[in-house]
């Protein structure tokens, strides 16, 4: 998984008020 990838997902998880990364 790319570091890009990655921060796009925290970025979603984020925007959504996700709270948990593995």
């Amino acid at each position: 998984m790319t570091e890009r990838l990655r921060d796009d997902l925290d970025t979603f998880a984020e925007e959504h008020g996700y709270t948990g990364r593995s």
